[in-house]
Parts: C-alpha cells; sequence; structure tokens
C-alpha cells in the first residue's frame, strides 16, 4: 500500500503491507548475511516444521517519530536478547544481537514514509519473526530456519484507543504453566488465547487477566500485555 493512502491519525491494529522487508536464511548450520528485499510472500514446504509441529517465534516493537522530528526505537538490543531466549527453548539457532538490531534499523529507515506523525499517536509496529522452515516428519527440530523482519503502520492495540479498558480475571484458562514455554514468544503459545479473548470480548471486556496455573490466586499477565499494579507506591509486576 503506497504511504500517501494511509490516514495515520485513524489507524487501528490492523496489518497494512509496507515496501520492504528484511530476510536471512539458516542453512548448513549458519545463517547468512541477509538482505533487504520487496515485501511479498515466499515459497514454504508443506512438510515445513513451523506448519507440522509451531517451531516459530516472535518479537514485536515499535519506531515512534519523536517530537524533534527523530525516528526512535526503544532497546531493540533487548528484543534481540529475547528473540535469542526463545529460540533456545525452542530448539532453534541464535542470531546475532548485533545483526538483528542493524537488520531492525534497516527496514525502519526502508520503511520511513509508513511512520506516522508524531502528533497522531501511531507507531511503525515491528515484527520480527523467525520459522523452522526446513521440513520434517518426525518431532525433531528443522534443519533450516528464516528470519523474518517486517513493518506495519500501527494505532493503538485497543479499539478503545488511549483509555481506561475492562478487563475479565479468569479462572478457567491459564497462559502459562511452571516447566512450560509460556516464557518463550512462540507462535503455538498464542493460537491457544483466541477463543479466551473471544469469549471475554462478547462479554464486553477488552482483554482477560490470566492467574497462576498452579492455584489460579495469583495475577499472572494480561491476554495481551504484562500487568502492572502500583502497591504501597511501588510499581510491581508478576514474575511469572
Amino acid at each position: 500500500m503506497d504511504a500517501n493512502e494511509i490516514d495515520f491519525y485513524n489507524l487501528g491494529f490492523e496489518f497494512i503491507e509496507t515496501n520492504t522487508m528484511f530476510v536471512s536464511d539458516y542453512k548448513n548450520g549458519k545463517w547468512d548475511e541477509g538482505r533487504l528485499e520487496p515485501f511479498g510472500p515466499f515459497e514454504i514446504s508443506p512438510g515445513a516444521c513451523v506448519l507440522n509441529y509451531g517451531q516459530g517465534i516472535f518479537e514485536g516493537m515499535k519506531a515512534l517519530e519523536a517530537k524533534a522530528g527523530d525516528i526512535v526505537l526503544f532497546r531493540p538490543e533487548e528484543n534481540g536478547k529475547r528473540l535469542n531466549q526463545s529460540a533456545e527453548r525452542m530448539l532453534m539457532p541464535r542470531y546475532d544481537v548485533d545483526k538483528f538490531v542493524k537488520a531492525v534499523k534497516d527496514v525502519v529507515k526502508q520503511n520511513k514514509d509508513y511512520i506516522p506523525p508524531y502528533d497522531s499517536g501511531g507507531a511503525l509496529y515491528i515484527r520480527p519473526v523467525m520459522i523452522g522452515n526446513g521440513p520434517i516428519l518426525g518431532v525433531s527440530p528443522a534443519q533450516e530456519y528464516k528470519l523474518i523482519i517486517f513493518t506495519v503502520p500501527v494505532g493503538p492495540y485497543f479499539p478503545e484507543g488511549f483509555k481506561a479498558i475492562d478487563l475479565e480475571i479468569s479462572k478457567k484458562y491459564t497462559r502459562a504453566a511452571p516447566g512450560g514455554s509460556g516464557f518463550a514468544k512462540t507462535c503455538c503459545n498464542y493460537a491457544p488465547t483466541m477463543l479466551p479473548a473471544k469469549k471475554t470480548k462478547e462479554k464486553g471486556f477488552a482483554q482477560i487477566i490470566y492467574l497462576d496455573a498452579r492455584k489460579a490466586e495469583y495475577i499472572d499477565e494480561v491476554g495481551t500485555a504484562n500487568f502492572f499494579a502500583v502497591i504501597d507506591g511501588k510499581l510491581a509486576t508478576p514474575k511469572a
């Protein structure tokens, strides 16, 4: 989509195609140097590990226009570190953090026309995703992987905009359990949250609050965000 056709002051959190993406392939035990190419589809085997066993991970971050007109990122190296943490849990190859940050910056520069203006409240959402695209039959890690970084101009995640939202506490569904993969941003952790989210939205809530999987007594997180609370004048968030 041409950037000139976008109404940056009325964006939601929906997919809008931008110009350029970054792609790097892992074959024969190593990553290539990666490349920028036009955003678009790519071929994948029906036997790909990500399609059959969910071996995929991702990150989410934003580039914003500051008041002075500069384009800023918030600690992209931390996203690179977390990507590797998820990769380790899913038996996927690590990606050099410095190269990751450079790739993110390169993609943002190539899609700078899609960054919403400062006064719009919007941002350029950055989605790095790594998948096991090598074909596999038995339950084992793929031998080939692909890292893709693409961008989407977005507004507020919730339809309510930048306002307070209503949340429902659930004792029926859990998000993560001790010893599981809940700490990893793996694709297969997110599909199971769609049903609880749908049910809670049908009741008029914006999202769901998950409790701990052991006793359902302690707040774990919100379905699409971390949970923070001010307790005795201090900002607190669950360790889970």
